[in-house]
């Protein structure tokens, strides 16, 4: 097992920096957070944990680096910390969390002699702790010993991915954990404008939604059913009529046409349509 580095020091004070800083806690590891604005450092300081307002403090007491900062801010922090990079005592490990850039955005604080890597968590991250959660690692050696250390210690798996590949990887867990949401946004909404309450138009609505996440574990895109798998382009019709074409909805019609001629396409490539009804369902689509 890696060997547990003893002080951890976390950039950035948002949802992320305060789930890290949980659960290094929890784990009884030397935690400290340092944020730019006193009301972000409350929630710290009420958590127990040291909230340092001086970042060249931050460095000198600090083994393991956490920027937990937006993509846009990653560079420029890093930028900035190189500036105060102390001559001792200085951090040996660096990790950004940000899923979609690689290693090289903290290239200067390599040439400081500190081994960078990427530690990004592959969850929707909320409030607390979450129990599993996989976490792509990508970097230099050291960087990612560390970031299989600190998963450990939260008791996360890790996985290594190609720093090239990172925003085609990052846009896959953005298309299943991110677009996901206005889609059952707008089947929430028409459920309601059916006379659904709201409560019961949302069990509804996740029930669905959870139940064919399920069946898609177990079987893949052989899972999918509803009209356009069948070449059904009568009730397709009903439902572009239902939504409407208003400003309001027009995203979400245009959403449902490109969506209706995805399924069309996967029922044909597993031969549970023919091209004439796969015509069929893209004219109607169109």
């Amino acid at each position: 097992m890696p060997t547990l580095p003893h002080r951890y020091g976390i950039i950035g004070a948002g949802r992320a920096a305060g789930i890290l800083a949980k659960g290094l806690r929890s784990a009884r590891a030397d935690v400290r957070v340092w944020a730019r604005r006193s009301e972000c450092g409350a929630r710290f300081t009420e958590m127990g944990i040291p909230v340092v307002r001086d970042e060249s403090a931050l460095l000198q007491a600090t083994d393991v680096l956490l920027l937990a900062v937006s993509d846009g801010a990653i560079g420029r922090v890093a930028d900035r910390l190189a500036d105060l990079w102390p001559e001792e005592n200085q951090p040996t490990i660096a990790l950004h969390l940000a899923g979609a850039l690689s290693c090289h955005h903290l290239s200067v604080l390599r040439e400081r002699g500190c081994s960078v890597g990427v530690f990004h968590p592959v969850a929707a991250l909320q409030d607390a702790v979450p129990e599993m959660v996989e976490v792509s690692l990508s970097g230099d050696p050291a960087a990612r010993a560390a970031g299989v250390a600190l998963a450990q210690l939260f008791g996360w798996r890790t996985f290594e991915i190609d720093d090239e590949r990172r925003p085609a990887f990052h846009c896959a867990l953005s298309l299943a954990a991110n677009d996901i949401v206005p889609l059952l946004k707008h089947a929430e909404t028409l459920a309601v404008n059916s006379g659904l309450d709201a409560g019961a138009a949302r069990t509804i609505v996740t029930d669905l939604a959870r139940g064919i996440i399920d069946a898609y574990a177990q079987y893949g895109d052989g899972c999918l059913t509803g009209p356009a798998s069948r070449g059904d382009a009568d009730t397709l019709m009903e439902h572009f009529r239902a939504v409407g074409d208003d400003e309001e909805r027009e995203g979400l019609l245009a959403t449902h046409r490109l969506l209706s001629i995805a399924c069309a396409r996967i029922a044909h490539a597993r031969g549970r349509l023919d091209e004439k009804l796969l015509d069929l369902i893209i004219r109607t689509c169109r």
